[in-house]
């Protein structure tokens, strides 16, 4: 008698979430979506609210459209850096990158702007891509 395989076939796909640095106070949060009247909703990781951290298809063209659209109903999104990370390492890689920023010099701030997920990246990014 063989045995059946109980492997799920419905996998669940691994999805990207933001994660925001408010340039204004210096704090790492996980981005929860938009208000009403355009103001970021985040969560502090480690809150037990963290769990409903945003969720974005993990490929590109599903991320490009989400962020041009999301930046586009943002309230002074220049006071913001956004960050992309899939859902799994989110919570982690906020409380590192909390620290980091924390003990960060002018220098070390610079540097991050290179892994920061800018409108201007996402557009010309967009620009690119063939129509399908």
């Amino acid at each position: 008698m063989e045995k059946e395989n109980n492997i799920n076939d419905t996998v669940e796909k691994v999805k990207d979430t933001l994660l925001v640095l408010n340039n204004t106070i210096n704090t790492i949060g996980l981005v929860q979506g938009i208000d009403k009247e355009g103001n970021l909703k985040e969560v502090l990781p480690g809150n037990k609210a963290s769990q409903r951290m945003i969720r974005i298809d993990a490929d590109e063209g599903s991320f490009t459209s989400f962020f041009t659209d999301f930046y586009s109903q943002l309230k002074n999104p220049s006071d913001f850096s956004f960050f992309k990370v899939t859902e799994y390492e989110a919570t982690q890689t906020a409380t590192e990158l909390q620290e980091y920023v924390k003990n960060a010099s002018e220098e070390e701030r610079r540097d991050l702007k290179q892994y920061e997920v800018s409108i201007e990246r996402v557009e010309a990014h967009r620009n690119q891509s063939p129509i399908t």
